[in-house]
């Protein structure tokens, strides 16, 4: 696609006119000696200023004034600037070793001491040294290339050039040299990673790239047309992708299948029309200044924006009827957002650093040191989070809201090489050259290994308990999975698509999948599942073994309002859902017995109670936070009490004791007396001793014993009877063990297949989960019986069915993900992500256990902050639209995180050679910090605050991409966080690539050849 801005001048050589390749004019007047005055455009015969600029009489410009006339100052020595006034007042200054042009800046700083650093000139080298005192040394030749680069922890950094001053070698503080080869054209044709593993590049006579060949041999190769644009792409598996053109503009991209996608752009170059190949589309308008206005989705939901003269967006209009509205200060930062639900207050500080968050009396603020680092957070309770930070501004030591203390120790590459935790425990980390976790070593000495293949996938994880091994296909997807002596395959279709998936302990499962690619059909032995879809893939019936018929409506916006459940000529379910706006959930009403469920909201979009209503039966469960977010059951928040942190100390039957890391040891017993059960005798004393903790009543209870490496490893019951397990290296457990029964695991990926008890080889049990998805589908036993199990729209479980068509089981789970009546293991899964154990009252949760009756976890988010929340023992706020399958507390919905894995695994499948850097989950299963996009700061006065990026990559050739995707739809659900969010990034960070897609939208080509930084 050709762009081009046009310029005209005036006879006298002054610019007139600038005209964009929308086609947009700007006019610009000049003052007499050709100095730009002012720039402005025309609407409806009026002038409308953009930008002003004022000069002093000897040419400095002194000042400048915005669309809405706010100023900014400028202050000269001569012609030196020594002074600058922002938008909010916040002044910077500059200081220099001479006059004129052989003049160098010594010294800058803003008031109040903010980003001050000194710099010293030598010969052959510089050194600044900022307001902590902390010094950075770099050295060059006199050709002025840096060679060498001393960090403020001393760490070395190396560089060499080539003859033609191309950067081929980079030698990190650890030694770890990352090497480039070139071409006669300064194209780099191999690059040799810290690992050693080689990527090689080629190209046409045009210098097109067309192949990069990773280490493993995984081939992406590209053609091109006589313009240079790329007509074929075809993956390392074979898939391959076809592009046409017209007019300059990406016209079709056609799959493998030979599904085709139309692209429709207007004469300004922006994207009007999407048309998918089952014929449903997408729609946007723009404004004359090419502002998004308008967003149509496939169903003909319309989201609509309205901006300020300064581009801000001020107004969005939601399809559910929803109106946002926002608010900014003089320097563009946003300072309320309010919809009909809420409206939230931020302050900022120097540079649009965020300092506070106000909603109605709630308030959480942020402190800066003067390298505008945050150094602490405190809650809505008063309470201090903090943070100590070496030279590099990286965490060494962070002090949590209940006083947990935790050091970090860094190598020369930033990486933490050992975590000291409170009394004496730590854990060790080696890596390999690219950081890659190679081990983890407890203080007791519990390991973890982990190996790679040259492209970065994981290909082992062992500990004490099991060795788990993966093979990957040319497309790097998994196609055998060893779990020690058993193992898991999977098959996939020539288009990537997981067809069939089969273990050594006899599971068989065929998968198909309709024209749009959507889960069609499941069969596993005499179990069957079939899917009828709208025309966007949302289900509308299914049809399952035993005769069960599924009916689901949806609204248009996708959410689940009806489900009806028909087995045996008989109406065995029937449920309605009335939604509101922001996604929330009203109430639910059950079609056959009449009884109706309505919920309650406050301005967090916290789920605060519901009320169960049958005839004049009435009941209320409440789930009330505090102002920090801690949960009661009652509505007078007089039930419980918390301890710092958030952890939960007591409530109506127990009190609660944890260890130095904050998880739970020991809940107490208020009374002596177990209902319906035996105590067993303890010695008060030596428990005592032994947990660290003073009982607060008579020391009878549950007690809780945890590995090094924060994983649950026992539980001793009130009667004395001990529940023990253990886990892989991913932290899957393979092992529980009660009352003299072993119950083993085996593992599809991220969800059980197989479990069955070692004293009885006929009780295995094989689950089925819809495909790539925590909510399960069917449970088939040894011998022969299969049970069909169906979820709500959230995936949990609430019928079965046998292959008969007779309901076996149902459940119904409170707001607390309580069952409510007539608990039954039969079916265990709870909640996405959540094995019910009835032997402890607990549901596993992956790297955590939830306790329903507390409605949290009984330990910190091993994640922290990066979680998502304050409060690190926190499931979700909402359990009616939010889920937390990994225990990680995130708290976005399943269906993003979904979403956010399939784009993170499609990237890396069109760019061979890349390497993950942040957000979603590592080749671990575990989740990877996010990326952070600190604020600009090469210009003093900068208004753009951080960013986090959903998804960060590397590509071979060395290219930044930044992924965001949109949380609450495609981009016509695109919140003002989202929004703000995404051009932030693009903003501050202009060297890389940065991408936004949809919720659930086909990710499409995101190839890196031909991408533009800050582009998309």
């Amino acid at each position: 696609m050709v762009r081009h801005v046009l310029f005209r001048y005036t006879t006298k050589g002054a610019l007139k006119e600038i005209v964009d390749s929308r086609g947009e004019t700007l006019y610009v007047n000049t003052d007499c000696q050709g100095r730009v005055e002012k720039i402005f455009r025309r609407a409806n015969g009026k002038d409308i200023p953009l930008v002003g600029y004022h000069y002093d009489s000897s040419g400095n410009m002194i000042s400048t004034e915005d669309s809405s006339g706010t100023r900014k100052f400028f202050y000269y020595d001569g012609h030196q600037l020594v002074k600058l006034t922002n938008q909010s007042g916040m002044s910077f200054h500059w200081e220099y070793d001479g006059e004129g042009e052989a003049s160098r800046c010594i010294h800058t700083w803003g008031d109040d001491g903010v980003m001050e650093y000194y710099i010293e000139y030598g010969d052959g080298f510089t050194r600044t040294t900022n307001g902590l005192g902390h010094t950075t040394e770099y050295y060059y030749h006199d050709n002025k290339l840096i060679y060498k680069i001393v960090d403020a922890n001393g760490g070395i950094t190396r560089q060499h050039y080539n003859e033609f001053k191309e950067l081929d070698v980079v030698v990190n503080p650890e030694g770890y040299s990352r090497r480039t080869l070139f071409n006669n054209f300064g194209l780099p044709v191999e690059m040799t990673d810290e690992n050693g593993a080689k990527t090689r590049l080629a190209y046409d006579g045009r210098r097109n790239l067309t192949s990069v060949i990773t280490s493993t041999g995984r081939k992406t190769s590209w053609e091109y047309d006589e313009y240079d644009r790329v007509i074929k792409r075809t993956l390392s598996d074979g898939n391959s992708f076809r592009y046409t053109y017209e007019g300059g503009a990406l016209k079709t991209i056609t799959d493998m299948e030979g599904r085709i996608y139309t692209l429709k752009f207007n004469s300004r170059q922006e994207l009007l029309q999407l048309v998918f190949p089952n014929g449903i589309h997408r729609t946007w308008e723009y404004d004359e200044r090419g502002r998004l206005v308008k967003a149509t989705d496939v169903k003909g939901n319309v989201t609509s924006y309205g901006y300020d003269d300064a581009d801000n967006l001020i107004r969005l209009h939601e399809p559910d009827g929803n109106v946002h509205e926002f608010s900014y200060d003089t320097s563009g930062n946003l300072v309320m957002a309010s919809d009909r639900l809420r409206k939230v207050e931020f302050e900022y500080g120097p540079l649009g650093t965020l300092i506070g968050r106000r909603q109605l009396d709630h308030h959480v603020r942020f402190r800066y040191d003067g390298e505008l680092q945050l150094r602490e957070i405190i809650n809505e309770g008063g309470e201090c989070y903090s943070f100590r930070l070496d030279g590099l501004g990286r965490v060494v030591e962070e002090t949590g809201f209940d006083g947990l203390q935790r050091k970090y120790l860094r190598d020369g590459a930033g990486r933490v090489v050992r975590v000291i935790r409170p009394e004496g425990r730590q854990t060790d980390y080696e890596y390999d050259g690219v950081g890659n976790i190679l081990q983890e070593t407890q203080h007791d000495g519990r390991t973890s290994r982990f190996a790679y293949d040259g492209d970065g996938q994981l290909l082992r994880a062992e500990n004490k308990e099991i060795k788990v091994a993966f093979n990957h296909d040319l497309g790097g997807r998994i196609v055998k999975e060893t779990q020690g002596g058993h193992c898991i395959m999977r098959k996939y279709d020539r288009t990537g698509r997981h067809v069939h998936t089969e273990s050594s302990l006899g599971a068989s499962i065929d998968y198909s999948h309709d024209k749009d690619g959507n889960l069609s059909e499941m069969n596993s032995g005499g179990w069957s599942a079939r899917w009828q879809r709208d025309r966007v893939g949302l289900e509308t019936e299914r049809e399952l073994t035993g005769g069960v018929h599924i009916k689901t409506h949806h609204d248009s916006l996708g959410r689940e309002t009806y489900k009806s459940v028909g087995a045996r000529n008989v109406e065995q379910f029937r449920r309605s859902y009335t939604w509101g706006i922001g996604n929330r959930l009203h109430a639910t009403e059950d079609g056959l017995t009449g009884r109706r469920v309505r919920y309650d909201y406050d301005e967090f979009d916290n789920l605060l109670s519901a009320e169960y209503k049958q005839g004049n039966d009435v009941e209320f469960i409440y789930r009330i936070p505090d102002r920090i977010g801690n949960l009661f059951e009652t509505r007078e928040k007089d039930d419980r009490k918390y301890g710092a942190g958030s952890r939960l100390a007591e409530d109506r039957d127990y009190f609660y004791h944890y260890d130095c890391e904050g998880n739970l040891v020991f809940k107490e017993f208020k009374e002596m007396a177990l209902r319906g059960g035996i105590i067993a005798p303890i010695n008060r004393e030596r428990l005592e001793t032994e947990l660290g903790i003073t009982f607060r009543a008579f020391g009878t209870g549950w007690r809780y014993d945890w590995q090094s490496d924060g994983m649950l490893a026992h539980v001793v019951r009130p009667d004395g009877k001990e529940v023990s397990f253990a886990y892989d290296a991913l932290g899957r457990r393979i092992r529980k063990t009660y009352a003299g029964t072993t119950t083993r695991f085996v593992w599809d990926g991220n969800v059980p297949l197989h479990e069955w008890t070692e004293e009885a080889e006929e009780s295995m049990v094989t689950w089925l989960f819809e495909q790539d998805t925590f909510v399960p589908a069917a449970k088939l036993v040894a011998n022969g019986e299969c049970f069909s199990i169906i979820s709500d729209y959230l995936g949990t479980p609430l019928q079965a069915y046998d292959k008969q068509g007779n309901k076996v089981w149902e459940q119904e789970l409170d707001i607390y993900g309580r069952q409510r009546k007539r608990p039954s293991a039969f079916i265990p899964f709870k909640y996405q992500g959540q094995y019910e154990d009835a032997e402890t009252g607990l549901y596993y949760n992956r790297f955590r256990y939830y306790d329903p009756n507390a409605g949290s976890y009984i330990s910190q988010d091993p994640i922290g902050l990066a979680g998502g929340s304050l409060i690190l023992y926190m499931y979700v706020s909402n359990s009616n639209n939010l889920i937390d399958p990994f225990g990680l507390s995130r708290r976005g919905n399943q269906a993003t995180r979904d979403h956010i894995e399939v784009v993170k695994d499609k990237f890396m499948s069109d760019n061979p050679g890349a390497t993950h850097i942040g957000g979603g989950l590592d080749d671990a299963g575990n989740q990877m910090k996010e990326v952070y996009i600190r604020p600009s700061k090469p210009i003093p006065g900068s208004t753009k605050g951080g960013s986090y990026t959903d998804l960060t990559f590397k590509t071979a050739d060395g290219k930044i991409v930044h992924i965001n995707t949109v949380d609450k739809g495609n981009f016509n659900g695109m919140s003002k966080r989202e929004f703000t969010n995404l051009n932030r990034i693009k903003a501050d960070a202009p060297d890389t690539v940065v991408i936004a897609i949809g919720k659930g939208d086909d990710p499409g080509d995101l190839s890196m050849n031909k991408a533009k930084t800050s582009s998309h």
